[in-house]
């Protein structure tokens, strides 16, 4: 199943599908199946969303200072390997602002690809230097980018409007859909939204291609960038 197409990508294909590596990059740049591409972006760290209104008199200052609003990742290691009928991609990454010092996240990511083109994506994060004295994150995980015909938004969590896991009693756990248009908040101020807490599975598709996965908290958005409030100093 792996292909090693040049220096700078790697293939993994099987019957129906073909993945595209950039080793350069550190992520996957294509997923296609069935013909059909569904990648516009690779999984990336995401630990940045526009903060509260409460936040920007505190831990927004912070958040900024050591740059995750602005986070650029580097490769350090990329390995393919063979397990059996498995393909593992293993890449590992430091993810740091330009012109900070002394806070950066090393990350590793592992994607385990199966025979029907099944991917298991595995991420650990480990914080380095300022990093670690940050009292809590935006957030932690993972954005992905897809082609925008994957409009409809389908999960098995909590719903159907936004929730968090500090505000969910009040949105039971049910199969939702909806679409990511549907999901924007057009709060006065910009700041997080469309979250969804307990999440079993979510889908994004187009009635025929369909990416989807488990979690824990999913989100959809139909803007690259989330919106960033600029920030707000106290007098």
């Amino acid at each position: 199943m792996p292909e090693d197409l040049d220096d700078e990508r790697d293939v993994v294909a099987g019957a129906q599908f073909r993945y595209t590596f950039d080793r350069k990059a550190g992520t996957l740049t294509s997923m296609k199946v069935r013909g059909t591409e569904l990648l516009n972006g690779g999984p990336q760290l995401d630990v940045w969303r526009a903060p509260v209104s409460n936040e920007n008199w505190g831990e927004a200052n912070d958040w900024r200072a050591v740059g995750l609003d602005r986070l650029r990742s580097t490769v350090d290691s990329v390995n393919v390997a063979e397990s059996r009928d498995l393909v593992v991609v293993t890449v590992g990454s430091t993810a740091a602002a330009p012109g900070v010092t002394d806070a950066s996240f090393k990350q590793s990511l592992t994607y385990t690809i199966t025979p029907n083109g099944d991917v298991r994506l595995g991420h650990r994060v480990d914080p380095q230097g300022r990093m670690r004295t940050l009292p809590h994150l935006p957030r932690g995980g993972l954005s992905l980018g897809v082609k925008p015909q994957l409009e409809r938004f389908a999960w098995y969590g909590r719903g159907p409007h936004e929730n968090y896991t500090d505000r969910k009693d009040g949105a039971p756990v049910d199969i939702y859909r909806s679409t990511v248009d549907g999901q924007f908040v057009e709060y006065y101020s910009p700041q997080d939204y469309g979250n969804h807490d307990d999440v079993r599975w979510a889908t994004l598709s187009d009635g025929r291609a369909a990416c989807s996965s488990p979690g824990i908290s999913r989100s959809v958005s139909p803007r690259t960038k989330m919106p960033t409030a600029p920030p707000i100093r106290s007098r």
